[in-house]
């Protein structure tokens, strides 16, 4: 199946995006006022559609209202946005607004950006490629160069470029692989309904506009259109790596609800995904078995992390919370916190371990005390005895020499048995 064979040629498409970008705030998360040339969103900053703190913090629950910065400073939008845009041929993709999002230490860059006019299904499957590039694939490509004023540069150069002096992007951005994450929001020019298609399995693998050897095979195709979920009949959303689509046709409000709401909840599933593989890489890292001071302060900030950042349900609305539920799975949030969770199970064990056999060489090392001590104390005692009382001293000697044999036999057998202590 291919692109050409599940379309019509003549079929064009409106197409807007977020980029969300890992960043690392760092103080800025606690900052009192916002950065330079920012405004806080909570305040009531005046700004497009998406702009609405007050919708958003009656879609979420309550705690993830103040986490995800709908009720006080923790989100701030750029004041103003300088002229930028990615281009494909006659088309383009313009940047439109700025919003940085502080969760703790960590954060993203939210880009939202938006092609004027309407797009051939190529010119869509070019920007889906193009928009989220942040790493190259091989050592001879060269990363597509977004526009702006005057300047030529790759995103991640648009990126530094865009931050406040306080805050970088995070080192760890490889984690999402070449790409950073990218909601597309795709909508067919037709009043019909939407199916999943061989377009829709294009745009979630990443594929490049039709190229000859890059076509999907069919159960591919199959998985890939698997990872989808349809609430209505005018729109689906599927979800692979590190890109989620948002695909629909004719009119329908899903673009203001992805803009003031559903960008939010990719944005905490993948908040959660950086943080849990933050945790794994912080726990590889750990000597021995990890149950140390730094062990068990890193295993309370999990603990905080999950309670905080990974509640059950996010929202107040049914297909909100469905959302949230699917994005989740998508994403495996929930594998990443179970290998955690076996990581430190293993852990323990090992420590365990560990444990057993030191006080097995306690016990050995007290048991050779203890053997020893008894008939030197027998002898201490008896040599303060009259001569006379004592009678023939082989009475005693024979004895305590049998017991003293008998007491470094059973030393030598159990410090063989249980082995030695051995540093860790």
């Amino acid at each position: 199946m291919t692109i050409g064979g599940s379309l019509n040629p003549d079929t064009r498409f409106h197409l807007a995006a977020w980029l969300l970008v890992p960043v690392r705030t760092g103080p800025l998360a606690g900052a009192a006022a916002p950065p330079a040339g920012w405004t806080g969103l909570a305040d009531g900053a005046a700004g497009p559609a998406w702009g609405a703190p007050g919708d958003q913090a009656r879609f979420f629950l309550g705690g993830l209202r103040r986490r995800l910065g709908l009720e006080h400073g923790r989100r701030w939008r750029m004041e103003a946005v300088p002229p930028t845009e990615l281009r494909c041929g006659d088309a383009a993709a313009a940047l439109q607004a700025a919003d940085l999002l502080a969760l703790d230490d960590w954060g993203f860059l939210l880009l939202r950006v938006e092609a004027a006019g309407l797009l051939t299904a190529d010119e869509v499957l070019h920007f889906n490629r193009a928009l989220p590039a942040w790493i190259p694939r091989t050592v001879t490509e060269r990363l597509p160069d977004w526009h702006i004023g005057d300047s030529a540069m790759p995103l991640n150069g648009i990126v530094r470029r865009l931050l406040p002096v306080s805050v970088e992007p995070a080192e760890e951005l490889d984690w999402f692989g070449h790409d950073v994450p990218l909601i597309l929001m795709v909508t067919r020019d037709a009043a019909d309904g939407v199916e999943p298609d061989a377009l829709t399995a294009a745009l979630l693998a990443g594929l490049p506009p039709a190229r000859p050897g890059y076509t999907l095979a069919v159960p591919e195709q199959e998985r890939l259109v698997g990872n989808t979920m349809a609430v209505w009949r005018n729109w689906l959303v599927g979800q692979h790596g590190a890109r989620t689509l948002f695909y629909a046709a004719g009119e329908t409000p899903l673009a203001v609800n992805i803009d003031r709401y559903y960008h939010l909840l990719v944005v905490l599933t993948a908040h959660q995904q950086v943080r849990l593989w933050d945790f794994m890489e912080r726990l590889a890292g750990l000597r021995d078995a990890g149950v140390g001071s730094e062990g068990l302060d890193l295993r309370r900030e999990l603990a905080e992390f999950r309670r905080i950042y990974m509640p059950p349900k996010a929202s107040t609305y049914p297909v909100g919370d469905r959302l949230y539920r699917f994005f989740m799975h998508q994403a495996a949030v929930d594998d990443l916190a179970s290998a955690i969770n076996r990581d430190i199970a293993e852990r323990d064990k090992v420590e365990q371990l560990m444990g057993q056999r030191r006080e097995s060489a306690i016990l050995t090392a007290l048991t050779a005390i203890a053997s020893l001590a008894v008939p030197a104390t027998t002898v201490a005692t008896i040599l303060q005895l009259d001569l006379e009382k004592l009678g023939n001293p082989l009475h005693f000697w024979g004895p305590a020499t049998v017991a003293t044999v008998l007491a470094v036999g059973v030393v030598v057998v159990s410090w063989l048995r249980s082995g030695a202590p051995k540093s860790t």
